[in-house]
């Protein structure tokens, strides 16, 4: 007895855009969406306009959330950055800040300690596990 099958693969990149892994996909939307509304928490508090600036800025899909303000990479590194010429914290329209020297850690007051420097590193290692489970899940038709 002679038994002849054949097996139909499709191609790596149907399989990945059949899954919703690929750019735009499914699964990167809900891993976007995940991170603008799971990630608050961790984000430095003032006025709101910084958290606000991710739900702006960002393109739910693209794999990039952008904070999008004139002090977020200040805050995200939670150091000083002053005016080179002037050495205040205030900068001149269009002038380019620098990094204090020496350098100064910043301090958040918002009341929460979540909320400071680096949120978004903090908040993954906090939050990854339910992150991939969410998305095996979705993977998976769940």
């Amino acid at each position: 007895m002679r038994i002849t099958a054949r097996l139909y693969m499709p191609s790596v990149e149907q399989m990945i855009k059949d899954y919703g892994l690929n750019k735009g996909g499914k699964v990167q939307k809900f891993i976007d969406q995940f991170i603008l509304e799971q990630s608050e928490p961790y984000v430095p508090h003032d006025s709101g306009n910084l958290v606000a600036s991710a739900s702006r800025s960002t393109e739910v899909g693209s794999g990039q959330i952008i904070w999008d303000t004139p002090y977020a990479h200040y805050l995200h590194e939670g150091r000083l950055m002053v005016s080179p010429t002037t050495k205040s914290s205030w900068a001149r329209k269009g002038e380019q800040k620098v990094y204090a020297e020496p350098p100064k850690t910043l301090m958040f007051h918002s009341g929460d300690s979540n909320r400071k420097e680096h949120w978004i590193d903090r908040f993954l290692i906090d939050k990854k596990e339910e992150l991939i489970k969410e998305c095996e899940k979705l993977i998976n038709g769940g």
